[in-house]
Order: C-alpha cells, then structure tokens, then sequence
C-alpha cells in the first residue's frame, strides 16, 4: 500500500513538473508571439494562405528558438499556423485545437489550460493560451505539446515499485516470524509457570514453584514462594484457630445438652425426696412415675453421648472407586424395611462409578433418609422415592419425601451446624453431611414445598 501511494504521489509530482515546463515554455512562446504577430488580426489568419504561411514560418523560428513544437489556432478551434504543419497533413494530428481547452479557454476565467493529448497510441501533456495583438484583440489560441509519452512514464513508475513491493512484503514476512519467534521465546517463560500452577495442589505441602531462570519471571517465583511460606503460617495459625473455636461451641453444645435433661432430673429427685419426708402414702406410684422419667432423660443424656462419640469416630476421607448404584440401591432396600415409610428406589443396580470414601457415603445416605423418615409431625408414614440419575460428567442422587417440607424463613438455614426443625437431636446431620460431599468434590441442594415435601439432590462427579 505504502509503494502504491509512493508511485501515484510521484506521478502526480512528474504531472506538475510537466505542467511547470509546459508553462514556463508557454511564457516563451507568448512573448516572442507577441513581438512578431503585435499587429495582426484574426481575419487575416482565416482568410489569407500567405498570411497562415507567414504564420508557420513565425512559429518555426520562435520554436527553434524556445526548443519546442508549437501551433496557432483560429478563435473557432481551427489550425492557422503551425511549425510542424506535416503533422496535420498527414493525418496523425485533425487541425482543430482540443475541445477541453478551447472551452476552458473560452470562458476567459483561465489564462492557460493543460489537457491530455494523444498522437497515435503515445499520451502527452500540451498547453493552451489566449494570444492577443496590440489592440487587446484576440489573435487565437497557442498550443506548445510535450512529447513524453505519459502512459509509458505512468506504467514504468508502477513496474518499478513492484520489486521494492516483493522486497517489503518479504521483509513483512520475515518481520512476522521473527516477531514470533520472539514472542514465543518471552512468552516462554509465563507458559511455563502456568503449567506449573496448574500443578500446584493446596491441600498438600508442595506449593513451592521451581523455576531455575533468573529473569523477571524467576523474581515472580521467587516471591510467589516467599508469599506460600506466609500463607501456609497464617493458614496453619488459622486452622488452630478454627479448632479451637469448633472445640469451644462443640463444648458449649455438649453442656447445653446435658444440662436441659439434668434439670428435670434434679427437680425429680427433689421431688421425690420431699413425698418421702412427708411419708404419703401414694410414695410408690410417685417412686415409679419419678423413676421413668429419670431413665428417659438418662436416654436423652445416652443418645447426646452417641452423637459426640459419632463425631470423633468419623474417620479421615479415604477416597476409592465406588459402586454408586449398588451403594445406593443396598441402602434403599435396607431402608425399605422400616415401618414408619414406604421406600422406592429408580435406577440402574449397578455401573456407575465415582470416588468416595464408601462408609462415609454411607452416612450421607444413611442422615438424609433418615430426615425424609422424621419428616412428617403426624407420626404418619412417609413415602420415600430415591432416584440415581447420570450426566456425561455426573450422577445425581435425589431422595424426595412426601413430608411437611421446610418453611421458607429456615430454609437458609439448614446446612448450619447446631440447627434442627426437630424436638430432638444437635444438628450436626446434614451439616456433617455438606461437609462430606464439599470434600468429595460434590454438591449438594434441596426443594421444598411446604406442606408437599421435601427432595434432596446430591452430585457427584462421574469417575470414568
């Protein structure tokens, strides 16, 4: 693109050197016209041979003299001298002046006109200007050509432009290359530590990058790993910290619930012990009655001791490539047993795998069927229908009751630990159970329509 403007440009300046010329020689020729033809008029151009010959032998000498060709036409256009004459007696040239010029010139708002003229196949410039005698009378109008063949000019400036073309286009190309080349060799480095990141595992111990350039991507790294050391200390400072502060509401809980069945206890005893001094006489039934309610809140204390040993027995995740659909099928029928529901199971028995850790599957299992067994108020028996479901990349399991569901102000609720919609239990169940499946890289939800019921959807990735 830059060569093509680069040759128009240079036409156009050889256009106005041309034209430049063709002025400066216009002048000439004006002037030395002047001198010899002061005193003539238009008629004796048009009317006299000898006058049109005298004409031409002016034209000759003033053009010997200037060193260019020249012609003389009547106001009409019509040849009436000329230094070269056999131009238009042979036929190559009409003797009649351009059309263009004669009406530019006509007008009179142009002292001079420049026109493409052409003689055979060859293009040229000529220029055209009004003569004028001693009296301001229009003589007619001189024509001073310019033999250079402006095609031939016009096509060897474009042939030369298109070895430096072919020499910037390769020079573009090799710019190309070599521009990739180089990005490739900067990028290099970055791609690299890419990889790597994509590697780095912050569960484990090794977040560490190993990078053995010492360049601006190698001091990246190196604070990279500067900044790992301090996270991993804040992180293990704010682990124990977790701890501590999960120990203390587990504490808190442990003593709330032991103390809401100690004091009906205490209150029994006193009881008890006062009928005792008063020596009544229904002391037995009392004694009976007394004695039931302190082995049910016994219960209350046994099954509050259960829940926490449950919670430290959990074991740590041992993830396998498990059976989903023979996991979920053996616990729908074991479940289905049950009196208090009615349980249906949807699904392939067997061939769909992911990795879990089996026994705390298990559990999930085991905590949301439950939930959906406990889900009616009424005591009445609840139908059950668990789902497996798969994906290209998942399977769903989706255990739907048909209970009391949850009321829209506890629904956000419900994955809290130490939160229950029932008169019994801590709330751990399904708080343990987010956390199990959060960990096997799964997710868990639910749907509720209160007084309809309740589907849980738990998802885990397909193992293929």
């Amino acid at each position: 693109m830059v060569c093509v403007i680069s040759a128009f440009q240079a036409i156009s300046i050889y256009e106005a050197q041309s034209k430049r010329e063709l002025s400066s020689a216009m002048s000439s020729y004006l002037t030395a016209l002047g001198d010899e033809l002061y005193d003539w008029r238009v008629q004796d151009l048009t009317t006299s041979a000898a006058a049109r010959s005298d004409a031409d032998c002016i034209l000759q000498r003033v053009s010997a003299a200037c060193g260019a060709d020249a012609h003389l036409f009547d106001p009409s256009g019509r040849l009436v001298g000329s230094s070269r004459r056999e131009l238009f007696m042979s036929g190559l040239v009409a003797p009649l002046m351009n059309s263009e010029a004669l009406q530019i010139l006509s007008q009179g708002t142009q002292g001079e006109a420049f026109v493409e003229e052409k003689i055979g196949s060859m293009i040229h410039y000529a220029a055209y200007s009004p003569l004028y005698n001693s009296s301001a009378e229009l003589i007619g109008y001189v024509n001073v050509p310019f033999f250079n063949d402006v095609r031939a000019m016009r096509s060897q400036v474009l042939s030369s432009i298109v070895p430096v073309t072919n020499s910037l286009i390769f020079i573009i190309i090799l710019s190309i290359v070599a521009s990739s080349v180089i990005a490739k060799g900067i990028t290099r480095p970055l791609v690299e530590l890419r990889d790597v990141l994509k590697r780095v595992d912050l569960n484990s111990g090794d977040v560490k990058l190993a990078y053995p350039y010492d360049d601006e991507v190698g001091q990246v790294v190196t604070a990279y790993n500067k900044m790992t050391d301090k996270l991993r200390d804040q992180a293990d400072r704010l682990a124990a910290t977790e701890r501590e502060s999960t120990w203390r509401e587990m504490a808190r809980q442990i003593a709330h619930e032991i103390k809401n069945p100690l004091t009906p206890m205490k209150l029994s005893v006193q009881y008890l012990l006062k009928v005792w001094e008063s020596r009544r006489e229904n002391f037995e039934p009392m004694l009976r009655k007394t004695s039931q309610t302190l082995v049910e809140q016994m219960d209350q204390l046994a099954a509050v001791a259960s829940q926490f040993s449950g919670i430290a027995k959990m074991k740590q995740a041992e993830p396998v490539r498990m059976d989903l659909a023979a996991k979920v099928s053996a616990t729908a029928t074991l479940f289905g047993r049950a009196d208090e529901s009615e349980i249906t199971y949807s699904g392939p028995q067997e061939g769909v795998f992911v990795k879990a850790d089996p026994d705390l599957l298990t559990s999930v299992f085991n905590n949301i069927i439950k939930n959906a067994q406990q889900s009616r108020a009424d005591g009445e028996k609840v139908n059950i229908s668990i789902t497996l479901s798969t994906s290209a990349t998942e399977a769903t399991v989706s255990v739907a009751d048909d209970g009391d569901g949850i009321r829209d102000e506890v629904r956000d609720k419900i994955f809290r630990p130490n939160f229950t919609t029932k008169g019994t239990g801590m709330g751990l169940g399904l708080a343990i159970t987010k956390t199990i499946i959060d960990n096997t890289g799964g997710k868990i939800s639910f749907e509720t329509t209160p007084g309809v019921g309740t589907t849980f959807h738990v998802s885990l990735p397909l193992d293929t």
